[in-house]
């Protein structure tokens, strides 16, 4: 089985930093916890090595792709496109991402894509020759 991820969140201030120019924190400084955060994100040379990545049975995220509206249907887009991106160039069988911690089905650009719960309220159970799953624990 080939399982791919990308973490992080997208911050469009630093999404064309290389990766090895994001900011990184001293120990002891002031700033360690701010300058941690910045490290959280994804970066454009990140989502291009996803993108070219081929074969892959299962890719993660952090974010979810567009469109996601995590209240209930309601309110501003919260997806993000590169996430979007990287689905259509890499095709993977299935799709699992994190950030909004509320179960969710839906399918983008032809892929399975599925928003993981609390571990408190529900996880997956996912057969490895088939990738089809089985939520265990209740549905929000």
């Amino acid at each position: 089985m080939r399982i791919a991820g990308l973490g992080g969140t997208f911050a469009p201030t630093w999404y064309d930093t290389p990766r090895d120019g994001l900011p990184h924190p001293r120990k002891g400084s002031a700033k360690a916890t701010e300058l941690a955060d910045k490290r959280r994100h994804f970066v454009r040379e990140e989502v291009e090595v996803c993108k070219a990545l081929r074969n892959i049975d299962i890719f993660l995220t952090h974010e979810a792709a567009r469109p996601f509206r995590p209240s209930g249907g309601q309110g501003p887009d919260a997806g993000k496109t590169q996430v979007n991106e990287i689905l259509l160039a890499m095709d993977p069988r299935l799709h699992l991402f994190g950030h909004h911690h509320r179960f969710s089905e839906q399918e983008r650009q032809g892929v399975r894509s599925v928003g993981l719960d609390l571990v408190t309220r529900s996880y997956l159970l996912i057969d490895a020759v088939t990738l089809e799953y089985q939520l265990v624990g209740r549905k929000p």
